[in-house]
């Protein structure tokens, strides 16, 4: 039995831990630090929730995000649905 070295993820964590899991075959990172799987960690949103306009601006930066896959589709749930809160909550 001919058993190769495994190797593993170099990623250094945010705490200064490497990683450590098992390496993806073509790449020296696992599945979630691959380049391929990198999102923002941050979304920015440049508009004014306090308009109808603005909050179509907003939902309108959240699908880009989503497509250009920078931003965690539950993550753009949540705040789509933050969203439509605050229009219903504006004044009318």
């Amino acid at each position: 039995m001919n058993s190769a070295p495994v190797r593993t993820c170099i990623h250094v964590k945010a705490n200064g831990v490497i990683c450590g899991a098992i390496a993806l075959r073509d790449s020296p990172r696992c599945y979630h630090h691959h380049s391929h799987r990198r999102r923002l960690k941050r979304a920015q949103l440049r508009a004014d929730l306090g308009s109808p306009r603005g909050r179509l601006a907003a939902i309108s930066q959240i699908v880009h995000a989503i497509s250009t896959d920078r931003i965690d589709p539950k993550v753009a749930r949540a705040l789509i649905s933050a969203i439509s809160a605050c229009g219903h909550l504006a004044p009318k």
